[in-house]
């Protein structure tokens, strides 16, 4: 078979479409190089040969492009659904995306406030991510859900063979393994006054005994904290500890509803159904008018969980390219119920005069008084408002 060699040009092609299609380093766009020139005057046997060699490294040059590749997708936010949805026209939002920064490269605790699906334990994640501790363990735990007798030990441990619990740690205590790193203390309301005590121990850098022991142990950890409740009410009742509160509140973040984020409920939603759509391998697009109209109608008590739960299984049911009301489950019971303008306003009409009226003791003249409008006029309007 006759040889042909490979023209300069076409190796300088080869040599771009490799630089630009895989990132690789210089040792690796050499071995390229060499291989190019190993392909020049060869039969077409050894040719397929060199060219099953490049194959059989093509995974791991792949591997290497996707990883850096993510580096760029979203140099600033992290992979999370709920972080990621913090960037947004949303005033409020967005500047609380802004301070995540600020708040990360100080040392100081951190309250998380907002209700559930908000994204708290998400922005915890995210705001030891971004800070000098990054290196070191994240470690949660939710207050809510460990039984009072228990949730002391989970924390600061107990000595080896004291009790049959804590597996997962050791009973080094989850303090002792978030060492150096974060610890994030999800639903603090629900933790005991007693145990308060021993958190304010080591917000301020004090000492406290692990279980079953009488020696006090120091504990570097940077506390994050958040819950639903409202504490400010709970430290009125005496139901949290004031000092702690104001130790945890001195760095304060609410994160807002859903509700309350305006046109971010539809731009999140498209991103929410563009990530299912490429997850569940499903040609689904966007949306129709009547399920947008029932997306802002809808209170979304999930708030961001319950968004995206929602439109996954939306996506992966749905018949179509658009998802309809019936395909997220919002059927009208749970909108509601709006009424015209002018049914609104004679109800509100009718409302309104009925409640001067009780205030002014069912005195037509003076509650006429009160409306601005001559006492005929309320007659006449109160016999109007009664027959329709």
């Amino acid at each position: 078979m006759a040889r042909e060699e490979m023209s300069s040009s076409a190796k300088k092609r080869l040599l771009r479409l490799v630089r630009e299609s895989f990132p690789l380093d210089q040792i690796q766009i050499s071995a390229a190089e060499e291989g190019i020139k190993r392909l020049q005057g060869r039969e077409a046997s050894e040719t397929a040969a060199v060219l099953e060699d490049s194959i059989e490294q093509l995974p791991q040059a792949l591997d290497q492009l996707e990883a850096e590749l993510s580096q760029y997708e979203q140099p600033q936010e992290a992979n999370d659904v709920y972080v990621r949805e913090l960037i947004s026209s949303s005033p409020a939002t967005r500047t609380i995306y802004r301070l995540v920064d600020k708040i990360a490269a100080t040392n100081a605790p951190v309250f998380l406030t907002g209700e559930t699906g908000t994204g708290k334990s998400s922005l915890a994640r995210e705001i030891h991510r971004r800070s000098r501790r990054s290196d070191k363990p994240f470690v949660s735990i939710d207050c809510a859900a460990i039984p009072e007798e228990l949730l002391k030990t989970e924390l600061f441990g107990h000595p080896e063979g004291t009790f049959a619990i804590n597996r997962a740690v050791g009973g080094r205590g989850l303090l002792r393994e978030a060492a150096g790193g974060t610890l994030f203390l999800d639903e603090i309301s629900a933790m005991p006054l007693a145990i308060q005590e021993d958190i304010l121990r080591v917000v301020e850098g004090g000492a406290v005994a692990p279980v079953g022991t009488t020696q006090p142990q120091a504990f570097s950890v940077r506390i994050l904290a958040s819950t639903v409740r409202d504490l400010e009410a709970q430290v009125k009742s005496r139901l949290f500890r004031k000092d702690l509160y104001y130790r945890l509140a001195a760095l304060k973040l609410h994160l807002p509803s859903l509700r309350e984020r305006g046109d971010d409920l539809l731009m999140i939603a498209q991103n929410m159904v563009r990530r299912a759509a490429r997850v569940l391998l499903a040609d689904v697009r966007g949306f129709t008018p009547e399920a947008i109209a029932a997306m802002q109608l809808y209170s979304w008590p999930g708030n961001l969980r319950e968004l995206e739960n929602r439109i996954m299984c939306a996506v992966g049911l749905a018949e179509g390219p658009l998802l309809t009301d019936a395909d997220l489950r919002l059927s009208a019971d749970l909108l509601p119920q709006l009424l015209p303008l002018d049914q609104a306003n004679r109800q509100f009409e009718r409302e309104y005069i009925k409640e001067v009226l009780t205030l002014c003791g069912e005195n037509h003249a003076k509650a006429a008084r009160v409306l601005r409008i001559a006492s005929g006029s309320l007659r006449q309007r109160l016999a109007k408002l009664a027959s329709t």
